[in-house]
């Protein structure tokens, strides 16, 4: 609503001066943050709705690296795949997909500093049958995460980064416990970052 009078005040106006103009976008750009953070606030207070459909997930990250193609090829980052077969298991594709997204985002910005030398991304999935699970792992070899700031990673509102919100780790967290899986990382200053996911493949044996 705040951002809808902004645009018909700003219509009212008609033609205004530079620094006028540039107040009319920094307040835009408050209004979707703020935005963004409530509306991210509001998906970790409750719990994510599931609906739950039998997927591949390779098709998934397929999927992620074409819609991403452009962003990686304009940060020149390589991007290398290991995709294992995988049988077909019931997950939220579009919760699965946020979380892998927001992977693949972090590491675009990790990795957008002109001191890391060519810039790389790698996924891996695989079957573990002895475990009944999918299992992912995703590295980047961007200037990692601070020490300090590891404990942290996971908790609500705590970020590194000058814009972000602090809730995408937090909320992909909480997607991967409502599947019944597992979410962990490591991660070393200059050398980079790899998350390890795990999701059940047959839920009912693992709830």
């Amino acid at each position: 609503a705040v951002g809808l009078h902004l645009e018909i005040v700003e219509f009212d106006l008609g033609v205004v001066s530079n620094e006028t103009e540039e107040s009319f976008r920094s307040m835009k750009r408050e209004i979707s943050r703020l935005a963004e953070i409530t509306e991210g606030y509001l998906s970790l207070a409750r719990s994510p709705r599931m609906n739950f459909e039998k997927t591949n997930l390779n098709e998934i990250i397929y999927q992620l690296k074409e819609l991403y193609r452009p962003v990686l090829a304009d940060g020149n980052i390589e991007w290398h795949c290991d995709l294992q077969q995988i049988p077909d298991f019931e997950m939220d594709q579009k919760n699965i997909v946020l979380v892998i997204g927001n992977l693949i985002k972090n590491a675009i910005d990790a990795m957008s500093s002109d001191n890391v030398n060519t810039p790389t991304i790698r996924i891996l999935t695989r079957f573990n049958p002895l475990r009944e699970q999918a299992e992912i792992e995703f590295h980047d070899n961007g200037p990692g995460i601070d020490a300090k700031a590891q404990a942290s990673i996971f908790s609500p509102f705590f970020t590194t980064k000058a814009t972000g919100t602090g809730l995408g780790l937090s909320h992909s967290k909480q997607i991967i416990d409502a599947h019944g899986g597992e979410i962990a990382f490591q991660s070393f200053e200059n050398k980079g970052t790899s998350f390890y996911i795990n999701l059940p493949v047959n839920r009912g044996m693992n709830a």
